[in-house]
């Protein structure tokens, strides 16, 4: 069920459908929390920049009268997983807030014309003394919209150890075409009453705040599974029936075996006659 075009912020963690909507308005109640969403990932790019040198553009004084003051040391590795929302398989609708009305906290609700981006880089945990919890990795999620560029995306930002996006990187790099990459995130985000009382978690209508500076957001898992099918050679019709057959060795003809018996046979016939005229010789001495 689609949200009404407007609605009305009743508190930081519950919005009320409007009844300024061309239908009428069921003034639903949209209410925060935590939705897990599951995201498939194409269009994915592996990337490894690298930063050298920083540079202060402060107005202070001993940094004018001696620019090079301004360039330090910024050595960094910067790896990073880019890529797109698969649309033609995600099962969510992701809309935005946009404010019209500071006083009377009234919102219209918006879907952004652009991308669905991804990002997934190495960060580390949380020391627990910001929004987030300690050893937790935290990322955010905003519309990104720029008239003058004319851009309109969703990006999740999203974080996570080191050592697993190595891991990944290494894994997309070594067979990019026949993997594939989804994950799913935790994202602070409101749902309708009625989708809160189906709790089918799919083909969900989820609005995020954009009236804030940042909505936050959690990798729960990755995965990275093989398409087994697509990595597989296939073999043309044509090809398979000119298949040269397997040479398989055949047994031993009988005539083999017949072959040896006669040579014996001819050996012990040899010796029977040799022993036959000695035997004779020997008569013939006896008699003389």
């Amino acid at each position: 069920m689609r949200p009404a075009k407007y609605v009305v912020q009743l508190s930081d963690t519950t919005f009320q459908e409007s009844t300024r909507t061309e239908e009428g308005g069921t003034e639903l109640k949209w209410s925060r929390n935590f939705n897990r969403i599951h995201i498939p990932i194409k269009d994915i790019q592996v990337v490894n920049g690298f930063t050298v040198h920083a540079i202060d553009f402060s107005g202070r004084e001993e940094l004018v009268a001696n620019p090079n003051a301004r360039v330090t040391p910024n050595i960094a590795n910067n790896l990073m997983i880019k890529g797109l929302i698969d649309e033609a398989v995600f099962t969510d609708n992701l809309y935005f807030t946009a404010e019209l009305d500071a006083e009377k906290k009234l919102f219209a609700v918006e879907q952004n014309k652009g991308k669905l981006q991804v990002l997934i880089r190495a960060s580390t945990a949380s020391d627990g003394k910001s929004r987030a919890n300690e050893g937790t990795y935290w990322g955010t999620a905003y519309r990104l919209k720029r008239e003058e560029i004319d851009t309109d995306d969703l990006v999740l930002d999203l974080t996570l150890p080191e050592h697993q996006l190595v891991s990944l990187c290494n894994d997309l790099l070594e067979d990019r075409n026949n993997l594939k990459l989804n994950v799913d995130v935790l994202l602070l985000s409101y749902t309708s009453e009625l989708e809160d009382y189906n709790d089918s978690g799919l083909y969900r209508d989820i609005i995020i705040n954009d009236s804030i500076a940042w909505t936050d957001c959690y990798i729960a898992s990755i995965s990275l599974a093989s398409d087994v099918a697509a990595s597989l050679p296939v073999q043309k019709k044509e090809e398979q029936e000119e298949a040269i057959p397997l040479d398989i060795p055949k047994p031993l003809e009988k005539k083999i075996t017949h072959i040896e018996d006669n040579t014996y046979a001819k050996a012990l016939s040899g010796i029977a006659k040799a022993l036959w005229v000695l035997a004779v010789i020997s008569l013939l001495h006896f008699f003389k």
